[in-house]
């Protein structure tokens, strides 16, 4: 992160006995190279070893699993870095007010350390395996659609439900409605263009979440994975609904307190969840 501002590090004039623990991206998850990476020549110049660090967790992911195409692609494409420029080794970071359990990131990690120790095999087992490890049976191409969804309501991330989970307060009544017709400002067509990707969305979650019902999991995490599917379905419906006009009848709130109990205090719990379903509850 030093290296947003790298005429400054080079001025700092640090000893070369430091070490650099550098978070980055790597990529944004669009395969858009970002600006810190192509400064890691910098470190290079002034003789620094490196740690690189890249997210397991962070804005963009959902409130009930971490996408896990997206940083599973950055830590593969660091592992490489790392190998290529000779730095100390990779770290993954879980920075994020992103509230599901940690566990779920495990498998995510897992690829990571694969594609650092061994870059002769093949990414695609390693992911196979790494879900399979903590998951049990779970086909990674589906997964990894049912987690990149978050990502077409990012604009409702800055000004509905991420700077409330961040102040750990429920939204104020109308902000979604607030959110909405300040993207119809910008895009008029906002609305008829997100109601038509919630269904297709919804669509495909909904045949996802049927698919891992009918397929039992072993691994130790697999019940929480099911938990995390489920909730991020009934997540997609709702942002239809609200979108279509309607009210629906009911959140979990309960089952989402229950999601985040299993690593969080109950008082913890109780607040994310009422957090994250309050931008569609707290409707005018």
């Amino acid at each position: 992160m030093v290296l947003g501002d790298a005429d400054a590090f080079r001025k700092a004039n640090l000893p070369r006995s430091f070490t650099v623990w550098h978070w980055d991206y790597v990529y944004d998850g669009k395969g858009k190279k970002r600006a810190w990476t192509d400064k890691l020549n910098v470190l290079e110049e002034l003789g620094h070893d490196v740690i690189f660090t890249v997210s397991s967790s962070s804005s963009g992911d959902g409130p009930f699993l971490p996408r896990y195409g997206a940083h599973m692609d950055n830590a593969a494409v660091a592992a490489e870095l790392i190998r290529r420029k000779g730095m100390r080794g990779l770290c993954m970071s879980s920075w994020s007010v992103r509230k599901f359990p940690k566990s779920l990131q495990y498998p995510i990690w897992e690829f990571a350390a694969r594609r650092l120790l061994d870059p002769a095999s093949d990414p695609e087992s390693d992911e196979r395996e790494a879900y399979f490890r903590f998951f049990g049976s779970v086909d990674p191409s589906i997964l990894r659609m049912m987690t990149e969804w978050y990502g077409h309501f990012v604009t409702m991330d800055a000004s509905g439900w991420l700077c409330y989970i961040k102040n750990a307060k429920p939204a104020p009544k109308g902000t979604f409605d607030r959110v909405v017709r300040e993207e119809e400002t910008r895009n008029p067509k906002h609305r008829k263009d997100v109601i038509g990707k919630t269904h297709e969305i919804e669509a495909k979650m909904t045949d996802a979440a049927r698919r891992f019902a009918a397929t039992g999991r072993t691994g130790g995490c697999g019940a929480m994975l099911d938990e995390g599917v489920s909730l991020a379905t009934s997540f997609v419906r709702a942002i239809r609904a609200s979108y279509e006009g309607a009210v629906p009848s009911a959140f979990p709130v309960r089952e989402t307190t229950d999601f985040y109990l299993r690593e969080q205090t109950p008082q913890s719990a109780s607040n994310c969840a009422n957090v994250v379903w309050s931008v569609l509850q707290n409707r005018d």
